[in-house]
């Protein structure tokens, strides 16, 4: 029997990375004869640097290809395992770049020289390459790799079935609504500073309570929470009392 490892940030509660897991299985038990191949989930309590015991070695969705998993991968290709990239990406870009034409483009990124020869031998030895953007794309060409092994096949959350309407048949209240997902990631991500991003969406949900939207904003993971109660402050500072927020925790908090 040939074991798959999905090597994913999962089991930490995060409502993505747990989706994708979750879509990768049901893909899996859809494709692959059970008899014939077994998936391992890099879940907690699985050693993960010790990719001895597997045939092929998946990097699944999400924003992971960024050192630690790349090395995992590395390694695997180096032990002639076979490797996948699943829709995965990278996201922590700190700004836009103008190009001489006008257009714009990541900054490039300040990896280190080892670090990027790891990253353009993963892609080089991945038996599929699927990413999540173009964003992710820009990154991969401005740290050498070799990209027609590079294809953009677009987040996997699209794989997923659309969503029935719980809503068939309700009468429509004409009340107009707003949904806004605000969290955390510590400053990691694009910009690598939440609390300037946060005033301005708070500026933007108090212009859009007068003109008479509600607000529902929600979170989906654990640390989410603190971040989007201080939004909701921010933004009832200067809102009428009609202002609506609810929190949706789709995780245990």
């Amino acid at each position: 029997m040939r074991k798959i490892l999905y090597l994913g940030w999962i089991g930490y509660n995060n409502f993505g990375d747990e989706w994708m897991w979750s879509m990768f299985q049901n893909m899996s038990q859809a494709y692959l004869e059970p008899d014939k191949y077994e998936i391992i989930p890099s879940l907690p309590g699985v050693d993960v640097n010790d990719i001895s015991p597997y045939d092929t070695v998946v990097l699944g969705g999400g924003s992971l290809l960024i050192p630690g998993y790349v090395d995992i991968m590395y390694h695997a290709a180096k032990k002639n395992k076979t490797t996948i990239i699943w829709g995965s990406g990278h996201d922590r870009l700190s700004r836009l770049m103008i190009n001489d034409d006008r257009s714009l483009s990541p900054e490039p990124s300040a990896d280190s020289a080892e670090y990027r020869t790891m990253l353009q031998e993963v892609i080089s030895n991945a038996s599929y390459c699927g990413i999540r953007g173009p964003w992710t794309y820009e990154y991969l060409s401005n740290n050498g790799v070799q990209m027609d092994r590079v294809s953009i096949s677009g987040d996997p959350a699209m794989l997923a079935p659309l969503p029935t309407s719980d809503h068939a048949g309700v009468r429509q209240t004409g009340e107009r609504w707003i949904g806004l997902n605000w969290g955390t990631s510590y400053d990691r991500i694009y910009g690598r500073n939440e609390s300037v991003v946060e005033d301005e969406l708070a500026y933007a949900a108090q212009r859009w309570i007068r003109e008479g939207y509600k607000i529902y904003i929600y979170v989906v993971w654990g640390p989410d929470r603190e971040a989007a109660k201080r939004l909701q402050q921010k933004s009832d500072s200067q809102t009428m009392s009609y202002s609506i927020k609810r929190f949706i925790p789709l995780t245990p908090i």
